[in-house]
């Protein structure tokens, strides 16, 4: 479901579609496929929940369910030929509403394709489902954790973390053990090592 914001006086809405890959070619690009491998189930993710299977084979999704996900690729091809060349004018938004969120692939193209357009575009997921709407916070907000350490998502207002601890939050490191016997070696020196020394001493010689 789509749904577009203007400012009073901005275009028709019937004029807004009329540049759309979508309206023009009746269709959009070519997708590949989903395996059904790579389909995702939705599951109880609450702390002391347990599986609902535990056989593989019952866990792959079938049925019905198979055809709720076309994938986040051709979910931005969707996108795509929706929003290439809209004729959105003035201080206008796009919100895509999802009424029937199932496992999420509408959020994924839109978190990939949100960026690409000079006009903001919202989204906005829906279920009735408590279960759903739980895997889909934990599993997204995970997902979208990791893209943004990863530098493939900006969010306005935080900027990238460092990979690397900053050296003024670690704690110094504790001083060295005194060693009788023993040496240290290694690019840090904090490997312990036998000197060569006493390793070439006769065995039956008991002097250390």
């Amino acid at each position: 479901m789509w749904q577009v914001l203007t400012q009073a006086g901005g275009v028709a809405a019937e004029w807004l579609w009329k540049n759309a890959p979508l309206i023009r070619d009746g269709r959009t690009a070519f997708a590949e496929q989903l395996h059904t491998s790579a389909m995702e189930t939705v599951e109880d993710v609450a702390p002391g929940a347990l599986p609902s299977q535990t056989d593989d084979a019952e866990v792959c999704t079938q049925g019905s369910k198979k055809f709720e996900q076309v994938g986040p690729a051709a979910m931005e091809k969707l996108l795509e030929s929706m929003l290439d060349d809209l004729a959105l004018n003035g201080r206008g938004a796009v919100v895509l509403l999802d009424a029937h969120l199932s496992v999420g692939n509408s959020f994924d193209g839109w978190l990939a394709k949100r960026g690409a357009y000079n006009f903001p575009v919202y989204f906005v997921g829906v279920t009735d489902d408590p279960i759903a709407f739980d895997w889909f916070m934990h599993t997204k907000l995970e997902a979208v954790s990791k893209a943004f350490a990863d530098g493939k998502v900006n969010v306005p207002g935080y900027t990238k973390p460092e990979q690397d601890m900053p050296t003024d939050l670690l704690e110094a490191q504790p001083a060295l053990p005194r060693l009788n016997l023993l040496t240290t070696a290694g690019p840090d020196k904090l490997h312990p090592v036998i000197p060569d020394k006493v390793l070439q001493e006769p065995a039956n010689q008991q002097t250390h």
